[in-house]
């Protein structure tokens, strides 16, 4: 496919060499420049290898980055510090609009030792699809810890990101509408007290609305952590998450909400004396409800394979399989308090462990907490403890 067909703004066009060597970055940024004046435009990247020594900022609507494919395509930073892609809207209350980026391989050359490959503020319909990424400090930022909304509708489909460095692969701060689809994230397993691929760690203002689905997930010890104002209408289903989970899957511990949670068809498997698969609680002045845990595998967490605490209410877990969970002498699935809490057929394995129990009740029991047809090995002190 040439320029023409595409109408696009060509690199080559305006100097970039891509010869891997030379720093492309004026002369690509330029071909932006021309195409934000003009009201947006495809920007074209020809085979090659261009060399960024600073960061691109895109600041106007309807531009799209276009390669020929990861293979053939790379753009290359070549400094350790700052973003590569800068998504910058305007002041105010208005938004730019209709950003994308296709068939590009984008890494760093140099280690990659702060900053993120993609930074998005006061942007609509983003989409990255079918890219390779590798070796950032971080993937991708999304919004500002200070403006609500600030990003909408970002949408991540059939792309790899490897990501070597010890923080967050994506940083969830204010926005709405994340669809995570069909990609492959490669980490380190480097563990730190709050590492994890996907993070909402904003206590100024939530995320509303999340899909991650049919994901393949390799050496994260974290899957998801919301230690922040919280993630509301999130639908995380189909996605395989092997080692090394060694701090957990997922952890909903927000100061406000974390609500309209769907959990369901995932594989997580853990390892590790502190792990657990699905952790569900809140801090000072949060609630989490409204959460359907279904139909997920989850296997080998030293410490349990679904835990439920604190003021939780409106869930249900059912149809799960724990296998090796609370592997270190705990029950594989613990309810401690919280109301209107259904425990249906589920099928818990101890696979050899020191489980103790299969389940356990703790907290104040309550009509609204029940258990039904669940099917339980008996662990080292029995199936179940307590009551609901």
């Amino acid at each position: 496919m040439s320029a023409s067909t595409l109408g696009a703004y060509d690199v080559k066009d305006y100097g970039a060499t891509g010869n891997g060597t030379t720093n492309d970055q004026p002369a690509i940024q330029s071909a932006i420049n021309d195409a934000q004046s003009a009201g947006g435009g495809t920007i074209f990247f020809p085979p090659g290898t261009y060399q960024i020594d600073a960061g691109l900022t895109v600041s106007g609507s309807n531009i799209h980055f276009w390669g020929l494919g990861y293979l053939q395509t790379t753009l290359q930073t070549g400094f350790a510090s700052g973003d590569a892609i800068t998504l910058a809207g305007p002041s105010g209350i208005s938004w730019h609009e209709n950003f994308s980026i296709r068939g590009l391989r984008i890494g760093a050359k140099a280690v990659h030792t702060q900053g993120a490959c993609l930074r998005m503020t006061k942007v609509i319909n983003v989409t990255v699809a079918d890219c390779r990424f590798n070796s950032f400090h971080k993937f991708a930022e999304l919004g500002s810890s200070s403006v609500a909304n600030d990003v909408q509708q970002i949408y991540i489909e059939g792309c790899r990101i490897d990501q070597a460095s010890a923080d967050h692969c994506i940083n969830l701060l204010s926005g709405a509408i994340c669809v995570i689809r069909d990609c492959f994230f490669n980490g380190n397993a480097t563990e730190t007290a709050d590492r994890s691929l996907i993070s909402q760690s904003n206590t100024n203002n939530n995320w509303d609305g999340l899909v991650v689905e049919g994901c393949t997930v390799e050496n994260w010890p974290r899957f998801i952590l919301v230690t922040g104002h919280g993630i509301v209408n999130a639908r995380v289903i189909g996605n395989l998450v092997e080692p090394d989970l060694t701090r957990g899957a997922i952890v909903l511990f927000p100061t406000s909400d974390c609500a309209k949670w769907t959990i369901a068809s995932n594989t997580f498997t853990c390892e590790g004396a502190d792990s657990f698969g699905i952790r569900l609680d809140h801090g000072d002045g949060g609630q989490t409800y409204a959460v359907a845990i279904t139909g997920n595998v989850i296997s080998y967490a030293g410490d349990r394979g679904i835990d439920v605490r604190g003021d939780s209410r409106d869930i249900s877990v059912v149809g799960n399989v724990l296998r090796g969970c609370g592997a270190t002498g705990r029950p594989a699935l613990t309810i401690d308090g919280g109301s209107a809490i259904s425990v249906t057929g589920n099928t818990i394995d101890p696979a050899g462990t020191n489980m103790q129990f299969g389940i356990e009740w703790a907290g104040a029991s309550t009509p609204s907490r029940s258990q039904a047809g669940n099917g339980i090995i008996p662990g080292t002190l029995g199936t179940v403890a307590g009551s609901p």
